[in-house]
């Protein structure tokens, strides 16, 4: 379980920058809060307001069902949130 966490995680952060987040106009900084997303409904989610957060992004490919991870993802975000710990969840539309 534990290598699988930090497989994850290691995933997570190369995603981070391939994510298809709004950055047209904006210059790379290495600073994720610089970014906005839309969010499950629709809306738009500025980063920014995770900030001062533990946040991990995922890539969540929901639409080919291999959704196994959900079950680690949510454990280890029911253990931490308390603490400050997200879970940010992309889809890669595949």
């Amino acid at each position: 379980m534990k290598n699988w966490i930090i497989s994850i995680a290691l995933v997570a952060v190369f995603l981070g920058f391939i994510l298809n987040l709004n950055a047209e106009d904006k210059k790379m900084s290495g600073d994720i809060y610089q970014f906005s997303a839309k969010t499950i409904d629709g809306k738009i989610q500025s980063l920014a307001d995770y900030k001062g957060k533990l946040v991990l992004v995922v890539n969540v490919a929901s639409k080919c069902g291999f959704t196994p991870q959900y079950k680690g993802l949510e454990e280890i975000y029911k253990k931490y949130s308390s603490k400050g710990f997200v879970v940010l969840g992309f889809p890669n539309h595949q």
